[in-house]
């Protein structure tokens, strides 16, 4: 193993035996690491206070070379500290797909990066926050769903939405494959979020939750990915 110096965020923590963790960060670059954090959940261990989800640190670890080895943290150094406790779903659901984020790409830097102070900011709309990064997610995967026109014939005479086609449908597509048919207004929330329009989707605020679970269902089928499992609300939890 040869020692490493990197600067990146860190986007989980979990229970290794007794007295350690398994960390995983995301650099500058866009790479993730996962070490092996050696005595962190001592009461008096140095390196623990400074590893607190979404801090920006210095990271100087023992990195693996071999595919069954796992690298090793030596030492972490705080240059941004977020403020802890945060009971935000935005900023649990934000780390849980920086997590599921496999090649590496500055994208992914990106990703985390830019949302990361939404979802930490106390005074944005939680719901709202948790839909632009799942909006973000599915665009970054290339999953993002087609909302100019009918995603079938291209007609602008929208009907409604259908996920399993990933876009908007118009009349004749929608009578073809008799679909689910949804409210008008939700139908807006989605245009309006795919096309990044956010302030446009204030006024749908009580389709929210409900595009919410739609999206994490769609996600579900389209990447093979389990958002916001009971595993995950433990981890955070536990703080």
């Amino acid at each position: 193993m040869s020692q490493t110096i990197t600067k990146g965020f860190l986007i989980a923590r979990l229970d290794h035996g007794t007295f350690d963790e398994i960390i995983t960060f995301i650099d500058d670059y866009g790479n993730k690491f996962v070490c092996l954090a050696k005595g962190t959940k001592k009461i008096y261990s140095k390196n623990a206070r400074n590893l607190q989800i979404g801090n920006y640190c210095e990271f100087i670890f023992f990195l693996a070379r071999e595919i069954n080895k796992i690298s090793k943290l030596v030492k972490v150094n705080v240059i941004k500290q977020i403020q802890w406790p945060i009971f935000r779903t935005s900023f649990f659901l934000l780390n849980e797909l920086a997590n599921k984020l496999i090649y590496p790409s500055i994208k992914n830097l990106v990703f985390y990066k830019n949302l990361l102070p939404l979802a930490t900011n106390p005074t944005f709309n939680d719901q709202k926050a948790q839909l632009i990064i799942l909006q973000k997610f599915c665009k970054l995967s290339g999953v993002e769903l087609f909302v100019d026109k009918c995603v079938l014939c291209g007609s602008n005479k929208i009907k409604t939405m259908n996920f399993n086609l990933k876009g908007l449908i118009c009349q004749n597509c929608f009578t073809q494959n008799n679909k689910e048919l949804y409210p008008l207004n939700f139908n807006k929330l989605v245009h309006f979020l795919f096309k990044e329009k956010y302030d446009s989707i204030n006024n749908f605020s009580s389709y929210y939750q409900s595009l919410i679970n739609y999206l994490v269902v769609y996600i579900k089928n389209s990447l093979g990915i389990k958002i916001l499992d009971q595993n995950f609300f433990h981890f955070y939890n536990k703080k």
